[in-house]
């Protein structure tokens, strides 16, 4: 983990750990901020599921430890009660291929838990039903993201490897809206009516302006086989969803092999489609994935924008977390190191600075 020291140059302080018995230092998936205190953060992890601090990270407690999945890929603190905790289980990031899948480190998930004393005791939510077949329900899923409608906290958005699922009460039962592994979903600044969703490995994301009920894709297909698309938001930028896309290839990540991913805003009100950026290519990273050295833009993508200035946006691709002000993409280091990130989320708060 690592901590904005809120300097003006976007240096870094680690903060552990650093030293490891086995070939990493562990990974964390997903974080999630109490609304009001700056202390209580929860961290969701592909293998040791879920962790809290009620001290600003200088100590944390395991809280999922008799939970049957160990793998947290999504994390809800309910704004109407912050001592209310949905997690969604299991790892869509690694359920499909490349090193951690290859590895046997892959943990799938039973759904959705609910905590209602901030994450010491836990009880299981409804299953989801079967996409393909709605009189049976999943044995077995993982996830990517869990949302909470803004103002409607029993509204939930589960996207997983088997669809998208809504709840309308909290997670006592669960409609399929969507038949494919999705794996982004976000609200409408403006009006939270509207989302928009990422099937994976589809060139265009989806759009509904009723909560699911019905919806239509956007035709972004300028980036020929895309692998992964993830979605921003800021209240900066009311009317626009913000679109990093993640090219897939099939030529090995050799020195002169770049990844044109790009970023593209949509306006949900006048339906256009632009290039946040003047150049499309102006994003690139090569991009390894450690085991047969192919692309990892469908597990490390990320992005996220200020919630008051739209201009200061963070994108991560494996190898190097970018910084753009203004349009400027800026390299960022860890104490004067550039390490391999191998990021798959970050977000703004607004207790503190960047995370």
């Amino acid at each position: 983990m690592v901590k904005n020291t809120r300097s003006s140059v976007g240096n870094w302080t680690f903060e552990g750990p650093s030293t490891s018995d086995g070939g990493g230092l562990a990974r964390v998936d997903r974080l999630a901020f109490h609304p009001s205190n700056a202390n209580i953060i929860y961290a969701g992890t592909p293998g040791g599921g879920l962790f809290k601090t009620i001290n600003g990270g200088n100590s944390w407690v395991a809280k999922t430890d008799n939970l049957p999945s160990t793998a947290v890929s999504g994390i809800v603190v309910s704004h109407s009660n912050p001592d209310k905790i949905f997690i969604l289980t299991g790892s869509g990031d690694d359920a499909n291929g490349g090193f951690v899948y290859k590895s046997g480190y892959r943990n799938s998930g039973f759904g959705v838990a609910v905590s209602n004393n901030g994450g010491d005791d836990w009880s299981y939510c409804a299953p989801f039903p079967d996409p393909d077949n709605p009189n049976n329900n999943l044995t077995s899923c993982s996830g990517y993201k869990l949302v909470q409608h803004p103002t409607d906290a029993n509204i939930l958005f589960a996207a997983t490897t088997n669809g998208l699922f809504k709840t309308v009460n909290a997670g006592s039962s669960w409609t399929a809206i969507y038949d494919q592994a999705v794996t982004d979903i976000e609200f409408g600044p403006a009006n939270f009516d509207i989302i928009l969703f990422t099937p994976k490995g589809a060139n265009s994301p989806i759009i509904s302006y009723d909560l699911g009920e019905t919806y239509v894709s956007i035709n972004s297909t300028s980036i020929d086989s895309t692998v992964r698309s993830e979605i921003a938001v800021t209240p900066d930028a009311p009317y626009h969803f913000f679109i990093f896309e993640g090219k897939n290839y099939t030529n090995k990540c050799e020195s002169s092999v770049t990844i044109d991913n790009c970023i593209k805003k949509y306006n949900y009100i006048t339906s256009e489609l632009s290039y946040q950026q003047n150049d499309e290519k102006a994003l690139y990273s090569k991009c390894c994935d450690g085991y047969i050295e192919n692309n990892q833009s469908g597990y490390d993508l990320a992005i996220a924008i200020h919630p008051t200035n739209k201009n200061i946006v963070l994108l991560e691709v494996l190898k190097y977390l970018g910084a753009s002000i203004m349009g400027l993409i800026l390299q960022i280091s860890i104490q004067g190191v550039i390490i391999q990130l191998d990021l798959s989320m970050m977000i703004f708060t607004i207790l503190f600075s960047i995370h």
